[in-house]
């Protein structure tokens, strides 16, 4: 026996089932990009290619990152977003105009 202590497995959730791979991979490449860990589960027929027929391409993360993918994905309407501080392109199209003169 091992003395090395197993992994406790994780419970992966679906957060999107979609129609194709290519939505599939641009939503995990999203999550990936936030440090968030997800895997894609194609249950098409045809998914060695890319193609589903017949079933539903889905993402999943584990549970415990399970609310905040949720939020990532589907942000609440409701709560204001923060300001980035960076200015409108307007604005800066009109100092660089003023700059000019």
């Amino acid at each position: 026996m091992s003395d090395l202590p197993t992994a406790a497995p994780n419970n992966w959730i679906v957060v999107a089932s979609v129609g194709s791979l290519t939505e599939a991979s641009i939503l995990f490449g999203r999550l990936k990009h936030l440090g968030i860990p997800a895997i894609i589960q194609n249950d098409s027929l045809l998914g060695s290619i890319g193609v589903s027929l017949g079933g539903a391409v889905k993402v999943l993360v584990p549970e415990k990152w399970y609310e905040f993918t949720m939020a990532t994905l589907y942000p609440d309407e409701d709560v204001p977003l923060l300001e980035d501080g960076l200015q409108d392109e307007e604005e800066l199209e009109d100092e660089e105009w003023q700059d000019d003169e």
